[in-house]
């Protein structure tokens, strides 16, 4: 149980910038490519390319170490998750992360600034928060599979 505790934490964090921020990254710094060539809407692209130190409330910490915390501690649910009903890894994290991470950190976010969550204006930004949460709750289960948690899922 204490192995799935750190090794959940620390593969939820490294999964925070090589994933989530990578994801974010690239979605920035190619949205006109994806724009031009596949038609991805304006919604699509997010309003920085990432890896932000700007300082976030309510502590005062910079922005990457707040979401590497955040990552953490959704890893140790996600490996909880895991280890517990053996679904398939890579897919399960992707869910994970696109539809629970999203629904807890968007919903209350949208709420607490007084805006219509499920107005269809917002159908765009829920679509790209839940790709780059989905992608970095791949990348975690990838890493969870990696660091020896994997055998553990499939017995």
């Amino acid at each position: 149980m204490w192995r799935t505790l750190v090794i959940g934490f620390l593969c939820g964090a490294i999964a925070v910038p090589l994933f989530h921020e990578g994801t974010n990254f690239l979605l920035f710094h190619n949205y006109f490519w994806l724009r031009t060539t596949l038609g991805v809407p304006e919604g699509l692209r997010p309003p920085s390319a990432g890896f932000s130190f700007r300082f976030a409330p309510p502590v005062g910490l910079p922005e990457l170490l707040n979401l590497l915390f955040w990552g953490g501690s959704w890893g140790v649910l996600l490996g909880f998750v895991l280890w517990l009903l053996r679904p398939p890894v890579l897919l399960a994290g992707f869910l994970f992360g696109a539809l629970v991470c999203t629904g807890f950190g968007f919903a209350p976010y949208y709420g607490e600034q007084g805006l219509p969550i499920w107005n269809v204006i917002y159908v765009w930004n829920w679509a790209r928060i839940a790709l780059v949460n989905g992608a970095w709750g791949w990348g975690a289960a990838a890493l969870m599979q990696a660091a020896g948690l994997g055998a553990r899922f499939r017995r």
